[in-house]
């Protein structure tokens, strides 16, 4: 990358840190202090400006440089610390159904600069152990691979396998249990409360790998029945009634596009892309507030097992598209599904004013304990995660917005954040050493994308997750790509 297009990266980014500086400071200034609009403003100045570093200083080459941990980690927590805080603050009264904790929002100011202390320490650590580790140089090696002949006749062959262990999967579960939102009701066994676990990392693997096979080199034949096999997974997705899963899957299909039919990002495709992921989502939280509206629907959601025919009348509803609906759903979304200061400033605001210790780890042992199987593990605890925080520090009970810079702050303060997103740092380039090390790494990678997306989560539990599907991923691919081998070499030798 020449220097010039580095100098219009960040004039770009300069300037739209001020604008938002800007914009913060006269919606805040309107319903709060001078003081508090000057500080929180500049604050939002300088979160622009560490989190789009990985823009304006790339840290790695071409694809990975857009779909990186550390692009990942940064980009969201512009959203959510950044963006998501600013409905709470500007507005000058409480709307009923908002869940926030009270007195919170006399916190954020204190917690966004906490949080930026934590995104500095995450920024440096990941930058130097990425050179020490040459991360790149080992995913250039992988993506000369991925383009190999060899690879690229695993690709088809990979995806259609992970495929067909996600239909039988969801065939078994929704044959044998009730699904309703994001898991099916009366698991019992292990086997299949690992199913549960890890239906949305499996389904979005399928739609990632069926991308990339998409849009791999080929007939139009093969493309139309690869588009078709992957509208059969839409309605798991409506079965999931989850926005997260079909926006993570949408963006790496455009990843996969990239891959293969451009080398440059190009505007007129990042427009499309865009709206058709605005539109997903937009399709996919009509779709939840279709089933929570409509009575008839939402009773036939806990009845009728068969998903196919849930997606069907889901889609018939008169409350599906139903804009007005819609529209009021979505300010109650995006005024508290995305506020991810208020859970970490309602600690602090514990903290500070009743004197309520910090965890001191035991938190995010919890949290590690959680990836541990049952199998192994008999008396693994039970319950949320997030009810053993709510308890210790008095905070009110509802559907708290969990995130990895409370879960950091619940066992160490300050302290705990800094170290906490610094092991972040330390772990993520480590990682994709580790996966880049392989030939089939891109398609490893971008086969466990949907847990890395999944921002919203707990310190330890993000990167566990994340390379425990990894780890799957690695052991089920190696034993695919040896059995593919073995007999292709058969098949030539009676060819012979």
């Amino acid at each position: 990358m020449d220097l010039e297009d580095l100098k219009k990266r960040r004039m770009i980014v300069g300037w739209s840190a001020l604008a938002l500086g800007s914009t913060s400071f006269f919606l805040l200034v309107l319903v709060r202090d001078m003081s508090l609009a000057i500080q929180f403003s500049f604050g939002i100045v300088i979160l622009t400006s560490i989190c789009f570093r990985w823009w304006t200083n790339p840290v790695h080459p071409g694809i990975l440089g857009y779909i990186s941990p550390l692009t990942v980690v940064m980009v969201f927590s512009f959203l959510y610390l950044g963006l998501g805080s600013m409905p709470m603050l500007v507005s000058s009264y409480r709307i009923s159904y908002l869940n926030y904790n009270l007195g919170s929002e006399e916190f954020y100011l204190p917690m966004l600069f906490v949080a930026l202390a934590g995104l500095i320490s995450f920024d440096l650590v990941y930058r130097k152990l990425s050179q020490l580790t040459a991360v790149n140089e080992s995913y250039d090696s992988s993506l000369r691979h991925f383009y190999s002949p060899e690879i690229q006749r695993f690709l088809p062959v990979s995806a259609v396998f992970w495929y067909s262990v996600c239909l039988a999967v969801f065939i078994y579960m929704s044959r044998t249990y009730l699904m309703y939102t994001f898991l099916f009701v009366g698991v019992e066994s292990e086997v299949d409360n690992i199913f549960l676990q890890g239906g949305d990392s499996l389904l979005g693997t399928v739609w990632i790998l069926m991308s990339l096979y998409l849009f791999r080199p080929g007939g139009k034949t093969v493309k139309i029945v690869i588009f078709l096999m992957l509208v059969t997974l839409i309605p798991i997705i409506f079965g999931y009634q989850n926005r997260r899963i079909i926006v993570y899957s949408l963006l790496m299909t455009v990843v996969a596009y990239f891959f293969f039919k451009e080398r440059i990002v190009r505007l007129k495709v990042v427009v499309w892309s865009v709206a058709i992921v605005l539109g997903a989502f937009v399709i996919m939280s009509s779709v939840k507030y279709a089933v929570s509206t409509d009575a008839s629907l939402n009773r036939k959601i806990k009845e009728d097992r068969n998903l196919i025919s849930r997606a069907v009348a889901t889609v018939k509803s008169p409350q599906f598209l139903n804009f007005n609906i819609l529209g009021s759903m979505l300010v109650y979304s995006f005024s508290s599904r995305l506020n991810g200061l208020d859970w970490a400033a309602s600690m602090m605001e514990a903290h500070v004013n009743s004197g309520i210790p910090f965890m001191m780890g035991r938190h995010n042992l919890l949290c590690a304990a959680k990836i541990v199987p049952r199998v192994i593990w008999p008396g693994k605890p039970t319950g949320p995660i997030e009810v053993a925080v709510v308890r210790h520090f008095e905070l009110a009970y509802f559907d708290q917005l969990g995130s990895i810079l409370g879960s950091a702050y619940a066992d160490g303060g300050i302290i705990g954040v800094i170290l906490g997103f610094g092991f972040l740092g330390f772990f993520f380039p480590l990682a994709l050493k580790l996966i880049f090390m392989r030939q089939d790494g891109i398609i490893i990678y971008m086969g466990a994308m949907v847990p890395l997306l999944s921002f919203e989560n707990f310190l330890l539990r993000y990167p566990f997750y994340w390379l425990r599907w990894v780890l799957v991923l690695m052991v089920v691919n190696s034993v695919i790509l040896f059995l593919y081998a073995h007999t292709r070499d058969r098949g030539r030798m009676v060819d012979i």
